[in-house]
């Protein structure tokens, strides 16, 4: 059985962590986004709520307002539409088949939390009766919209990607290597092998 997990993990768990790969070399431009996205982007949010504190209403009010008036929802829809733009706009993309697999995953994923997220939100518009969905579900649902979103983040740079033309230029590089190796050992010294 634990064989069969390291197996299943090594086939399609190691492929889905491919993507990270591009910020390695990019990590500022990344973590510039990512406090782009928390500070900028959630102002609409965050900003309502610290005034509050700071006038000293109840913040726990505020806080309901903003989610049950799709504040949080909307953004969420925002970042995962940018994220799913961003993905397929992408130029020299899309030659390795594993790398568009991994991208229609990532965007299928997108796709049906955009779903879910206008459906939160037209069933939280017209509420009238005062029931709602639960705050955790809104909470819940916008912190896998922002994983989602800095995971598509990832697909904005396709070095990641080996394509045909990457993987020749490779094996060629290593067959000069492996022809320069076999002229040094060709001779010892001064005698021919």
């Amino acid at each position: 059985m634990k064989q069969n997990l390291g197996f299943l993990w090594m086939k399609l768990g190691v492929p889905l962590l491919e993507p990270w790969k591009a910020i390695r070399r990019r990590g500022h431009l990344y973590i510039a986004w990512l406090l782009g996205l928390l500070f900028l982007g959630l102002a609409g949010f965050w900003l309502p709520l610290a005034l509050a504190w700071a006038r000293s209403n109840p913040i726990n009010t505020v806080f309901e307002q903003l989610l049950y008036g799709g504040t949080l929802a909307s953004f969420s829809l925002v970042i995962l539409a940018e994220g799913i733009l961003g993905m397929l706009t992408v130029e020299k993309a899309g030659s390795n088949v594993t790398a568009l697999g991994i991208r229609g995953i990532a965007g299928c994923w997108s796709l049906g939390l955009i779903v879910l997220l206008a459906g939160v939100m037209a069933c939280e518009v017209p509420s009238t009766s005062g029931s709602h969905i639960s705050r955790y579900v809104h909470v819940l649902l916008a912190v896998f919209a922002f994983i989602t979103a800095a995971y598509l983040y990832c697909f904005r740079f396709p070095m990641w990607e080996k394509g045909v033309e990457d993987i020749k230029e490779e094996e060629d590089s290593d067959v000069d290597k492996l022809r320069k190796d076999a002229v040094g050992q060709a001779t010892d010294g001064e005698v021919k092998l």
